[in-house]
């Protein structure tokens, strides 16, 4: 393997285990998720989150709010679901 073949896996590495959208955070979304996510935050509120951190840092601003918008859609929806089964 040629030494341009070892730079340019190392970047897709990086691109996938460090996204620069994250890694310039601290803490890293993916720490403070993964603790919240233990301690009982649904996984659409933790992704909602994560797409609002990231808005403005990876691809369109917009898309990135917007999915977080459709996150919080489903969780609402979860909930109120829960609540219907329970009255």
């Amino acid at each position: 393997m040629t030494d341009a073949e070892r730079a340019k896996l190392q970047v897709v590495h990086d691109a996938v285990s460090e996204p620069a959208h994250y890694t310039r955070l601290d803490p890293q979304p993916k720490e403070v998720l993964t603790r919240w996510s233990h301690q009982g935050v649904p996984h659409y509120a933790c992704s909602a989150i994560e797409y609002i951190a990231r808005a403005g840092h990876k691809d369109d601003p917009v898309q990135d709010l917007r999915k977080a918008i459709e996150c919080i859609r489903i969780e609402i929806a979860a909930h109120e679901a829960a609540n219907e089964d329970g009255a």
